[in-house]
């Protein structure tokens, strides 16, 4: 008991430095430079056959560009804001749920794994 005391004592202690989260040195990090073409549920296979659905936002013209995977059970409602930036992002359903294919039997089981 008396750790949790000094763990919350030192937590309220620690200062949290809001300005370096939003201030004026980040307003123009990132800026949205790219139109985005959106690609609805796409299925894309994994070695054992199963087919997981995904959307993919893209920047739309000709190029190579870095990857953001979004890989979870819970939805893959697309956002353009990485694909603005220059990325392609992909927003994946983990198998068995939505519209992925396979059964979803632990979220940490080994094929789960292996598939993202």
């Amino acid at each position: 008991m008396n750790s949790i005391r000094l763990l919350a004592a030192l937590a309220c202690a620690v200062p949290i430095p809001v300005a370096a989260q939003a201030g004026p040195a980040y307003h123009d990090l990132s800026r949205a430079s790219h139109k985005v073409t959106t690609d609805y549920e796409v299925k894309v296979p994994m070695r054992d056959g199963v087919h997981l659905a995904a959307n993919i936002v893209r920047p739309d013209g000709a190029g190579t560009f870095p990857v953001v995977i979004s890989y979870i059970p819970y939805g893959k409602e697309p956002s353009p804001y990485f694909a603005e930036r220059g990325y392609v992002a992909i927003f994946a359903e983990e198998r068995g749920t939505g519209r992925s294919e396979g059964v979803m039997k632990d979220y940490f089981d080994a094929q789960s794994y292996r598939s993202g």
